[in-house]
């Protein structure tokens, strides 16, 4: 009987232990995820207009004039009663021209017919700007025609003999020819005085007959001019003898020179210097004038020079000179920075659907961890139980990495700066102002040199008081 009983005890067991297995919840409350926050895509900031840009470039320069351009000897003085020396101006022969119309020459070839009247009203105005009382030319060229025609008529002694020595110069030999008459009783003395004076007078001035040269041109003489000044009721203290050249040229100019242009490109990013279009040039070539102003100040009584300069200057030194570019900047990098904002806004969606994903599949698992359920036995048990807390533990884990680096993401958008935009250029072929190729405009620029380079050179001309 007893030995039934253990029978029956110890077959209950081994069916207890072959029976189902329940597995037991592991929360009483469903755990709380930190909440997904939502999202705004990224949006490119307004990309910059495309902007159409001048670039002017002033080529002002200054020529000052320096010391060992100019001597005075001591200057010019003023008369002792207290007036403004008197000057007259005396060309080259070369360059007394008349005024000529500009429409009437190819300013391509940039003629200089013309200038020599136009830098003699110039040097007028300085001369009297400095303190000179200036005399008009024409009445000493009437005064030195008058005097050629008077000398045109041969007087009563001339003889071809006489020519011939007064011709080579044989001024001496001539005298004491008509000293012998004298001495034979052929002349009086009276005829002799006068004989001697013109004689003197020849040595002078030329034959009489013999014109200077075919175009009979007046004031280009300098002995002729001061002779004129000299004598009559029209007399000058001061002669002022001058040669002007004007040279037409290319000029090369480097743009980096000029802080106007380091600035600009130094304020547009990535301007550089290259080739046009794309690039700025880093040197023009330009059409150019030079001017080169001689002088000189002559005392008419003692033929001193008192003063003397020579000055230079181009074109650059005339005020309005300018050099233009229009340029065209427009943006080169806008797809890349759209790639940028592009690139973050699908990060950004692929992070929230993967959260919205690991948040549905952590829900299921913690509603199974909350349920009670009876499984086959306990292998199964087992391998459920443990399952369960793998899967949580991987989604727990990967939401936690994928909500840091979502949130990061939502923080920290992607901003553009003035810096960030990379740009292209289109840059025009340089325009020069005033266009030398206008005839009116070249004219224009043409006395303005001529102002400043007689203006600046007289003005250091002394003017004293005389003692």
């Amino acid at each position: 009987m007893k030995q039934n009983t253990l029978l029956y005890c110890s077959l209950l067991l081994v069916l207890s232990s072959c029976g189902k297995k329940t597995f037991e919840p592991f929360y009483s409350t469903k755990p709380q995820l930190e909440h997904i926050p939502s999202y705004n895509n990224a949006e490119v900031n307004q990309v910059p207009d495309t902007k159409e840009l001048v670039l002017n470039v002033d080529l002002k320069k200054e020529y000052p004039v320096k010391s060992e351009d100019y001597y005075n000897n001591p200057g010019a003085k003023k008369n002792k009663n207290g007036k403004a020396p008197s000057v007259i101006i005396a060309v080259p022969q070369t360059n007394d021209q008349q005024d000529t119309s500009m429409a009437d020459n190819n300013t391509n070839d940039f003629k200089t017919d013309g200038y020599y009247n136009q830098a003699e009203r110039a040097i007028e105005q300085a001369l009297l700007r400095v303190g000179f009382n200036v005399l008009d030319r024409s009445k000493f060229e009437a005064k030195l025609r008058d005097l050629r025609d008077r000398a045109n008529e041969r007087p009563w002694w001339y003889a071809n003999w006489s020519e011939q020595l007064l011709e080579n110069g044989e001024y001496d030999a001539v005298k004491q020819q008509y000293k012998k008459q004298l001495n034979e009783g052929k002349i009086s003395p009276q005829q002799y005085t006068e004989v001697i004076n013109e004689i003197d007078k020849i040595s002078q001035r030329g034959l009489p007959g013999k014109n200077r040269e075919k175009d009979n041109q007046e004031m280009t003489d300098i002995a002729e001019v001061i002779r004129a000044a000299q004598n009559g009721a029209d007399q000058a203290d001061y002669l002022f003898q001058i040669n002007l050249t004007f040279e037409p040229k290319n000029k090369s100019l480097s743009l980096k020179d000029y802080e106007s242009v380091q600035e600009f490109v130094n304020q547009h990013s990535g301007l550089t210097y290259g080739s046009i279009p794309k690039q700025l040039p880093e040197t023009v070539s330009l059409k150019w004038m030079k001017v080169l102003f001689n002088a000189k100040l002559i005392d008419i009584n003692t033929g001193s020079i008192v003063w003397l300069g020579t000055y230079e200057i181009e074109s650059s030194a005339a005020d309005g000179l300018q050099l233009s570019f229009d340029i065209k900047k427009s943006v080169k990098n806008e797809q890349d920075i759209e790639g940028v904002f592009n690139s973050y806004n699908t990060k950004l969606y692929s992070l929230n659907y993967d959260l919205t994903n690991l948040e549905a599949d952590l829900d299921t698992y913690y509603n199974l961890a909350m349920k009670k359920t009876k499984l086959g036995n306990k292998r199964e048990l087992e391998n459920y139980t443990n399952n369960l807390k793998r899967n949580i533990a991987t989604a727990e884990a990967s939401y936690a990495a994928k909500l840091n680096e979502y949130k990061t993401l939502i923080n920290n958008p992607p901003s553009i700066g003035a810096s960030d935009w990379e740009y292209v250029y289109k840059i025009s072929q340089p325009e020069l102002t005033p266009n030398f190729q206008n005839g009116q405009e070249l004219l224009k620029h043409r006395k303005e040199l001529l102002r400043i380079v007689t203006l600046d050179l007289i003005n250091t001309i002394k003017i004293l008081e005389d003692y």
